[in-house]
């Protein structure tokens, strides 16, 4: 089951993540859980 949450982004910030979306060929949903698990990866290493 998928939940679902609201985030709020200044216009900038959805312009950002949309194009990083476009660039790597994924839903906008998928790129925040991409960026998500980088940092977690990258939290753990330091």
């Amino acid at each position: 089951m998928v939940k679902r949450t609201t985030i709020s982004l200044t216009e900038g910030e959805i312009k950002q993540l949309k194009e990083l979306a476009k660039e790597e060929h994924r839903p906008i949903s998928r790129q925040i859980v991409h960026m998500m698990e980088i940092y977690k990866k990258h939290h753990k290493e330091k």
